[in-house]
């Protein structure tokens, strides 16, 4: 149990006194769960290409459509596409400007994955609400807060964001 409280919290009090813990992980070891791969897309996902030819707002009504289909509310559908587009938007300005977008049903949500060639450094980027000064970081942000589930991974040729965004 001492173990476990040295390696979760950073100041710890004992009989020689307070201090750091030596046993806290860095932002690297917090990693180490998100470098494991995502499972692959199913077979029949839809995948689009994501560039700067491709019109973000093609991409968006794209998702729009596959959701409405797939029978999202449009409350939940307008959701989806906000997270998707601010995806798109980070691969188009961050993430080598193209990428590949995948979208696909499951029984209790529509899943949408965005693949580029940008890489996070941040294992909890889009968590921390941004500053308000700060002149990025919202997309991640954003998305996490109108989707069920985010993950990010990265990888030695890139980075996926997929979201997930249930019927109910």
């Amino acid at each position: 149990m001492l173990d476990v409280a040295r390696r979760n919290h950073p100041l710890l009090s004992g009989p020689e006194g307070s201090g750091a813990s030596a046993s806290l992980p860095g932002v690297a070891a917090l990693s180490g769960p998100f470098d494991m791969p995502l499972p692959p897309p199913p077979a029949d996902a839809l995948v689009l290409g994501v560039g700067r030819a491709s019109a973000l707002r093609g991409l968006r009504a794209a998702v729009a459509r596959y959701a409405a289909d797939a029978g999202l509310s449009e409350e939940r559908t307008a959701d989806l596409v906000l997270a998707v587009g601010e995806l798109v938007t980070n691969t188009l300005l961050h993430g080598g400007g193209r990428g590949t977008l995948s979208l696909w049903r499951e029984p209790d949500a529509v899943v949408c994955e965005v693949r580029d060639r940008g890489r996070f450094e941040d294992p909890l980027a889009g968590r921390v609400e941004p500053a308000e000064q700060a002149r990025g970081g919202r997309g991640l942000w954003m998305a996490n807060q109108v989707c069920e589930l985010v993950q990010m991974r990265s990888f030695p040729e890139g980075a996926a964001v997929r979201v997930r965004k249930r019927f109910a």
